[in-house]
């Protein structure tokens, strides 16, 4: 990366690859837990490729234009744990709970650190306590859900530490399946007939709820009590995100681009 590259802004795509590779540095053992997810709240505070590639010192360099992230090598270790299946998945929900709620913390880490700069107030990281949803695994959820063609969502909701959504399969669009998820544990229910046609993109649902959650937190104070995606009467996707301040309780309503379209008294 030559020239004024590095000085660029990078895309949410290109963030996302950098969060690629420090996963891979992760499951690789070259850092810890702490260290990834501080190093994964400073590539989401980034404002432009340099501040990127500052939180890989130490590790190997992304090549996020050229290159995908590599794949990480098996260890002996590693092919013994599959050969331990209950050990192997709790290892994997425990890893993909921490990197779900890195990526949700971070966006809400970025919004409590206001500065005084030219840049963005919401990609600013601050030390202070994070007044989010504690533990939620939207990114276990997503992946639990692309795993059996769950693609398409027809309702999602996190509160405290649970996430409830039901989503249903493109190839059977009768039927929709109830998921739950708490501290990274996913439970499944039957396919139930599906009730409504209405239904958004898994990924594109998380992505709005992670955008409306770091939003919410940039327009007023408070701990989050629930986040909920919804459908707006012209069918456009939202997310109602419900904000306590201990004295008062506000509903506030994001568009997916992270527009507010309503605020108001819970």
């Amino acid at each position: 990366m030559g020239g004024d590259f590095p000085r660029k802004p990078h895309t949410r795509s290109e963030r996302d690859e950098y969060l690629d590779w420090l996963k891979v540095s992760y499951a690789d053992g070259r850092i810890d837990d702490a260290e990834f997810q501080a190093r994964s709240r400073g590539v989401l505070a980034a404002v432009t490729h340099r501040d990127a590639l500052a939180q890989f010192e130490g590790l190997p360099t992304p090549h996020v234009l050229s290159l995908p992230p590599p794949t990480p090598r098996p260890t002996p270790d590693a092919l013994t744990r599959q050969e331990e299946p209950s050990r192997a998945e709790s290892e994997i929900n425990r890893r993909n709970a921490l990197i779900g709620l890195g990526v949700l913390a971070g966006f809400a880490a970025a919004v409590i650190g206001v500065a005084q700069s030219t840049t963005p107030s919401w990609v600013e990281v601050s030390e202070a306590p994070l007044p989010m949803l504690e533990g939620v695994d939207l990114m276990v959820v997503q992946a639990e859900l692309e795993d059996r063609g769950l693609t398409e969502v027809l309702n999602l909701e996190a509160e405290g530490s649970l996430v409830e959504c039901t989503a249903a399969n493109p190839r059977t669009p009768g039927e929709a399946t109830a998921l739950s998820c708490a501290g990274g544990i996913v439970t499944f229910g039957e396919p139930q007939v599906r009730e409504t046609t209405q239904s958004a993109d898994v990924e594109q649902v998380v992505t709005t709820v992670e955008i409306a959650v770091a939003n919410a937190i940039g327009h007023v104070t408070g701990d989050i009590e629930r986040a909920r995606m919804l459908f707006l009467p012209d069918g456009r996707l939202a997310v109602e995100v419900i904000v306590n301040d201990g004295a008062r309780r506000r509903r506030l309503v994001f568009l997916e681009d992270g527009t507010l379209e309503s605020m108001e008294d819970a």
